[in-house]
């Protein structure tokens, strides 16, 4: 099965709507057709897009199994590295992280999926075995300006928050 480079307008959408448009989506149509058939999922792909975006952007909870793990967090952490006065606040922070989706030339939203877990480029699930079939997880890419393992998790039910994570 094809990874595609998600182009539709539903998901441009989606990322415009959440300050990032044009940023690259990938993943597999037939994958994602497969999840939205699941009688539990309640969350869109175009949704889970959205949802993935935000919750790297502004949400701290993180993981809530290493402490302070949100990408915020680490922004707001380390100001300094990430040209921020210090005690910057959240929506500083956010809108670093959001320019860093706009400008990295490698910035991507894959959704991990068996297809796409088979790519070497995409082989790293979530450190806390968020499973990919019961959740929307995305591998949030920024080689060349954030370039920690990070994932955003949506869950496909709708019943818990969205978070987003990073691994040091």
């Amino acid at each position: 099965m094809p990874i595609d480079n998600v182009a539709n307008e539903q998901v441009a959408s989606a990322v415009a709507s959440a300050g990032v448009p044009g940023l690259r989506v990938v993943a597999s149509a037939t994958d994602v057709a497969r999840m939205e058939r699941d009688p539990a999922c309640k969350v869109r792909f175009t949704d889970a897009v959205r949802l993935a975006v935000e919750a790297f952007l502004g949400d701290r909870r993180g993981s809530g199994q290493a402490g302070r793990d949100a990408p915020l967090d680490l922004v707001i952490e380390t100001p300094e590295a990430h040209g921020l006065p210090p005690r910057p606040t959240d929506a500083q922070a956010g809108e670093v992280l959001r320019g860093y989706l706009r400008r990295d030339a490698g910035a991507a939203l894959v959704l991990l999926t068996p297809v796409t877990l088979r790519e070497p480029q995409y082989q790293f699930t979530p450190e806390y075995g968020e499973a990919v079939d019961r959740h929307w997880v995305f591998r949030i890419m920024l080689p060349d300006s954030f370039d920690l393992m990070t994932w955003a998790v949506v869950d496909i039910t709708g019943q818990a928050p969205s978070y987003a994570y990073t691994i040091e």
